[in-house]
């Protein structure tokens, strides 16, 4: 475990520091990271507002999602239920809209608001950041973790397959990283597929 811990680690900051602004991927990670960096220390209100508007948009999803279910049941059939579904759906999509663009809002100021202290990361100590003594050495687990969520959303490790080499090496070789990105909306994709 520790060694993936290193190896996940070394990974992110080695990446962070070779960042190349004119490579589209490496700007666009780094703005996932700033979003989820400003989301981390939003100022309360902010933050409060920000969970109303996701609770909102989690609500209306459901909501959808029921008459989408209540449609497949034959409860809107004929002229009638179509329009009334017709209707019902549309201004749950524009309450859906609304509550999405509100929540980009929020994130997208508190992104400009708050820019990763990348600068900082690396000259925090005469070494690199994982050096002994370095800032990686003298953050705490939850620090650590919540530094590594800004820019990865999953890691996965596959079985051990062989004997050779270091135990680092032998790690380093199963550990996969998903980096971040922003999440795909399938569900209404798949609804407005259906309209």
């Amino acid at each position: 475990m520790s060694h993936a811990d290193d190896v996940v680690a070394s990974r992110v900051w080695a990446r962070l520091g070779f960042l190349d602004p004119s490579d589209p991927d490496d700007v666009e990670w780094l703005a996932i990271a700033a979003e989820r960096y400003a989301a981390q220390g939003t100022d309360p209100q902010v933050a409060e507002e920000l969970g109303e508007q996701e609770a909102q948009l989690l609500h209306v999803q459901a909501s959808m999602q029921e008459l989408y279910k209540d449609r497949s049941e034959g409860l809107y059939e004929g002229r009638v239920g179509d329009m009334a579904f017709k209707d019902t759906i549309e201004k749950y999509q524009a309450h859906e809209a609304a509550c999405a663009a509100g929540i980009a809002e929020l994130t997208a100021s508190a992104a400009t608001a708050i820019r990763l202290p990348i600068d900082e990361w690396f000259s925090h100590t005469v070494g690199a950041p994982l050096a002994e003594g370095g800032i990686w050495d003298g953050w705490e687990v939850d620090e650590q973790r919540s530094f590594l969520s800004l820019f990865v959303d999953a890691v996965t490790v596959a079985p051990n397959m062989s004997k050779a080499g270091t135990d680092r090496d032998r790690v380093d070789g199963r550990i996969d990283i998903v980096w971040a990105t922003r999440p795909v909306d399938h569900e209404r994709d798949e609804h407005a597929a259906t309209v």
